[in-house]
């Protein structure tokens, strides 16, 4: 899931979202009664809706919006943080709704890693609407080091145990999908050659897993508790901090693990290559994030770790490749880019550099 804009692109726009949130509003004033109750030890009487404010986040199906309501009651003002998620069709909110229940039973013995509560439903409207985590956000406040760490200790607890072989078909459906897409027959078939071997790698792998699927830094929101206000974190405070796992809508099973780590780290990839044609910075990011992954594999019982279910090396690079291809498609598609422009070579410069030197394997 990529990031949009903070506010839609124009003045009607943001006027629509925000009738729209705030008639949502106002059919959860006893959540928002309660959620004061928490928060002062004291129950409102009445409570008014002052303001609200969004940040935008789009997927290819649905649109999700981080919601901000400014509250007024005879307690004083207050603001209450929550998630609004509009799905695109039916098939993705049901979707939702039954990849949230996998996700959120397959968490219910780790405290420290928290799927948000679905507070408000409607199948008429598509809308499912999750409280945004209680506590301070502590992403300015956390070293990168330990954002690493807390974000591959959350992977790890929601793939857990089971180490098999991977369903190699769905990769490849997608690959010769997206290719056949260029409509450039010397390169799909250069493509085709340089992802064959790495779709070999993935048969002979056993990463298989039930995978996150949209598995980025803006899908995790990292949070201490409300009593620790403090301007930084100290190595023992870091240990408080719970990890909430949003967006559950692409969520699949007997996945490959490496694929989820590839979309983390993807837009690192994207961003060094750029200005350094290099993945020194990376790669090391990579390295302390498996060995934190490992680690807590083996703290929840899983006997192999990550290169043992990969004989012939990480799938990472593939997955990498794949987020590209999807990039260069839609500049071709929905900008109207040509394939010698200077975006989409830029792109398949990258995207060869993965497939032949694997840097991440």
């Amino acid at each position: 899931m990529q990031k949009a804009n903070n506010s839609p692109n124009n003045k009607k726009d943001f006027e629509k979202l925000k009738r729209i949130l705030t008639i949502i509003g106002e059919s959860l004033k006893e959540y928002f009664k309660q959620s004061v109750e928490k928060e002062t030890n004291a129950t409102p009487h009445q409570i008014s809706i002052v303001d609200v404010t969004s940040q935008d986040f789009r997927s290819s199906r649905s649109k999700t919006h981080f919601v901000t309501y400014n509250l007024e009651s005879e307690l004083g003002k207050h603001v209450v943080y929550l998630i609004v998620k509009f799905s695109k069709d039916e098939e993705a909110y049901i979707k939702e709704i039954s990849n949230y229940e996998i996700l959120a039973s397959s968490l219910k013995n780790y405290p420290c890693v928290l799927v948000p509560p679905i507070i408000y439903k409607s199948a008429k409207n598509k809308c499912i609407i999750y409280e945004a985590g209680l506590g301070i956000d502590v992403k300015s406040n956390i070293s990168e080091d330990d954002s690493l760490k807390l974000a591959a200790k959350t992977l790890a607890l929601i793939h857990g145990i089971g180490a098999k072989e991977i369903d190699v078909e769905p990769y490849k459906t997608v690959i010769l999908f997206l290719i056949s897409l260029l409509n450039n027959e010397d390169l799909e078939q250069e493509l085709i050659d340089l992802l064959v071997p790495s779709l070999a790698i993935l048969q002979k792998s056993k990463g298989s897993a039930v995978i996150h699927g949209d598995f980025h830094k803006s899908n995790l929101k990292m949070v201490i508790d409300s009593s620790s206000d403090r301007s930084s974190l100290t190595e023992q405070d870091c240990e408080k901090v719970k990890v909430y796992v949003f967006n559950s809508e692409f969520i699949e099973a007997n996945r490959d693990r490496c694929e989820d780590i590839g979309a983390y780290f993807a837009l690192d990839v994207i961003t060094e290559y750029k200005s350094t044609k290099s993945f020194t910075s990376t790669k090391n990011k990579v390295m302390k994030f498996i060995y934190e992954y490992d680690k807590t594999l083996t703290e929840i019982g899983v006997e192999q770790d990550l290169q043992s279910m990969y004989p012939d090396g990480y799938t990472i690079d593939f997955h990498i490749a794949t987020y590209i291809l999807y990039d260069i498609i839609d500049s071709i598609k929905n900008e109207n880019l040509p394939i010698n422009s200077p975006k989409i070579q830029t792109n398949l410069e990258l995207l060869r550099a993965l497939l032949r030197e694997r840097p991440f394997a």
